[in-house]
């Protein structure tokens, strides 16, 4: 068989053998199938690390995995080990389960106890398999990763964390970590991408976070960017990713009128992109969403709303590299999102839709203290400026810049992976001397 051809069998058997392997209560199949769908990450890194697949975490450990190189990194679908906590809780405790009432008492008591026992049986033989020498996830939360967490503790096991949730406007990370009130930090290690979220995260007094667990790295697939802030783009090209308002609202505006008003200005602003495509068609414009399948419905009923036909410059999707993107662009355009936070690190122009009339007295983006590192466009004349102008852009302050960047993604030096690699291969050696 074709290695394209096995893999769809996989596809296919593998959740029906793992569902099997636990009817039948047997922790051995269960361990084979999931060391079966574990795919490799730089194999011949000198440390082996097993970690939960989360896409933007994934980016980053491709990063990690390039710019520093210590560490193979064995890729499991998260996927797959909820199948497995969802196989020992009832209907209802499925649908009852968040990762904000995880730990609350007498939440889901009863199953989370069976899937840990049936963790207990079966981890010591993907171990065994396997062989790797500590958990690596990509955030705190994961329902299906807490009982992991505690058993690896139990078992004295290194259980580390690269927090990729530290992106926030700069004066809202108080409120930003109001989110985090019920969780708690289970592990060995956490990694931070700056100093902000993490002094946030000891101010509310997330339980398990120690001072001596903690070390800030910064992004790793940030690393890229300060090779290409040094290169030119080949042709004139605007990458939009695309914003869900719901989701960047939720900590920024608890007043209803407010939030209307931003729900209209987001597809206003949406819409002012997909007409600048359409009166410029020597211009390649591409949107990019999340990959859920409602942020990529959101952005095709708005185009659906304007245009009865595609245009040819157009390009909306939802599963293209952002690192390529960013690269290829020379505006990119986003909300209080990490990408133009990335864009500014390779020197991109960036654009970003204005809320300030509508969110008023506080800070509602990244650039409130760093206006000159931004454009707001709020016509289509002005996103028209932007991009047909860009001298405008010259003369930023380099310093401004650098400061910027230091908020946000710590030392802006491109070796945030080895940062991240040497935290890691540092606690699996502190374990192994205990």
């Amino acid at each position: 068989m074709t290695s394209t051809l096995v893999e769809r069998v996989q596809y296919k058997l593998f959740p029906i053998l793992l569902r099997v392997s636990m009817i039948f209560r047997l922790p051995r199949l269960t361990a084979w199938v999931l060391a079966s769908s574990v795919t490799e990450l730089n194999p011949k890194g000198g440390h082996t690390v097993l970690c939960l697949r989360r896409s933007i975490f994934t980016d980053d450990l491709k990063a990690m995995a390039k710019f520093s190189g210590k560490i193979k990194y064995l890729i499991l679908n998260r996927g797959d080990l909820k199948q497995v906590l969802f196989y020992f809780l009832t209907p209802k405790e499925r649908e009852e389960l968040t990762e904000d009432n995880y730990h609350l008492p007498g939440t889901a008591a009863v199953g989370k106890s069976k899937y840990r026992n049936y963790l207990r049986a079966a981890w010591p033989y993907l171990m065994k398999r396997l062989r790797f020498q500590a958990v690596f996830v990509g955030n705190i939360g994961y329902v299906e990763q807490q009982e992991l967490a505690a058993l690896c503790e139990e078992l004295r096991f290194p259980f580390i964390v690269l927090h990729k949730e530290g992106m926030a406007v700069q004066d809202q990370y108080a409120e930003y970590a109001k989110i985090y009130a019920t969780r708690k930090f289970i592990g060995s290690k956490i990694l931070f991408y700056n100093e902000n979220i993490k002094r946030a995260l000891f101010d509310i007094g997330l339980p398990g976070l120690t001072e001596e667990k903690s070390v800030v790295v910064g992004i790793p697939r940030l690393d890229a960017y300060f090779e290409m802030a040094r290169e030119a783009v080949k042709e004139k090209t605007l990458a939009f990713f695309s914003f869900y308002p719901h989701d960047k609202i939720r900590y920024l505006v608890q007043d209803e009128h407010m939030r209307e008003k931003i729900l209209e200005r987001s597809v206003y602003f949406h819409r002012l992109i997909m007409e600048f495509a359409k009166n410029h068609p020597e211009v390649r414009v591409v949107i990019k969403t999340k990959f859920a399948r409602h942020y990529l419905k959101y952005v095709q009923d708005i185009q659906a709303g304007i245009f009865a036909d595609t245009l040819p410059n157009l390009f909306v999707t939802n599963t293209a590299n952002t690192t390529d993107l960013i690269c290829d662009a020379d505006v990119v355009i986003g909300f209080n999102s990490t990408t133009l936070v990335e864009a500014i690190a390779a020197a991109r122009i960036v654009v970003s839709p204005y809320f300030g009339d509508i969110i008023t007295g506080k800070s509602w983006d990244y650039f409130a203290r760093y206006p000159e590192l931004v454009n707001y466009a709020k016509s289509q004349v002005d996103l028209e400026g932007f991009v047909f102008y860009p001298e405008r852009n010259a003369g930023i302050d380099p310093s401004r810049r650098q400061k910027f960047l230091e908020e946000l993604i710590y030392t802006p030096d491109g070796r945030a992976s080895t940062r991240a690699e040497d935290a890691i291969i540092h606690t699996i050696q502190t374990y192994a001397k205990n």
